[in-house]
């Protein structure tokens, strides 16, 4: 009776240590598991918020419409079934635009400006590039002044937070915030930039104002994570 307690209790003894031994075996194959479903998920996650070829597509061809004339003639030339559209608005998303930005519209930054995206918010942009002040100086159109030569160098981090809106043929941005590097630019040093690096290259630029909405838009709405673009019943035959 003694003895085969004993060989219950040796047998019950070796069960327990290999379980202990197997313990960790088992943590392990359930890490390298997780692991393996993260290498499977995340770039599908991060595909889905990112740059793509498809979305920068789908932004080209809402684009495309509108300049063709979408809100001037009833609906939208072409089946694209990408495309969000109703008879009178297009919806852009923030995933569209930047991949628009990064993939089609990067070659046509001017030098010295790159890595530029846009974050839509409830009636506000948030827009974000790198500047190359270096770059900026040998290729501006007109002579920089002296001292913003040596005062005005190096690579920084741009960050522009504002209002858009846009109704009855009007736009207008209101500048909320512009920092560099994260620390706010006081606003003589905003018109500085401005008449250095934006008005020469695009004359017409101006903040703060009102501004023609181009191709029969008659309204411009942001939303959280998209833009909206409307056209006017008027302007429709």
């Amino acid at each position: 009776m003694m003895t085969r307690d004993m060989n219950r209790r040796l047998a019950d003894d070796g069960q327990g240590t290999q379980s202990v031994r197997q313990a960790p075996l088992l943590r392990l194959l359930r890490i390298l598991q997780a692991a393996m479903l993260l290498a499977i998920y995340i770039p599908a996650l991060m595909a889905a918020d990112g740059v793509t070829r498809e979305a920068a597509d789908a932004a080209h061809a809402k684009l495309k419409s509108i300049r063709a004339g979408a809100f001037q003639k009833p609906g939208i030339p072409g089946n694209i079934e990408s495309m969000t559209v109703s008879p009178d608005r297009i919806h852009v998303s923030q995933q569209e635009s930047n991949s628009l930005l990064a993939l089609d519209l990067a070659g046509a930054y001017p030098s010295g400006v790159s890595a530029v995206e846009v974050e839509f918010q409830s009636g506000r942009v948030v827009g974000t590039a790198q500047l190359d002040f270096d770059v900026l100086k040998q290729s501006s159109p007109t002579p920089v002044p002296l001292v913003w030569r040596y005062l005005l160098f190096g690579q920084h981090a741009l960050r522009v937070e504002g209002q858009l809106s846009g109704n009855n043929g009007q736009g207008e941005f209101k500048l909320e915030e512009l920092t560099l590097n994260g620390y706010p630019v006081p606003q003589l040093l905003i018109d500085v930039l401005m008449s250095l690096f934006i008005r020469p290259r695009f004359p017409s630029v101006k903040l703060d104002e009102p501004f023609s909405l181009p191709y029969s838009i008659d309204s411009l709405t942001v939303m959280p994570g998209r833009i909206e673009v409307a056209g006017s019943d008027a302007a429709k035959l």
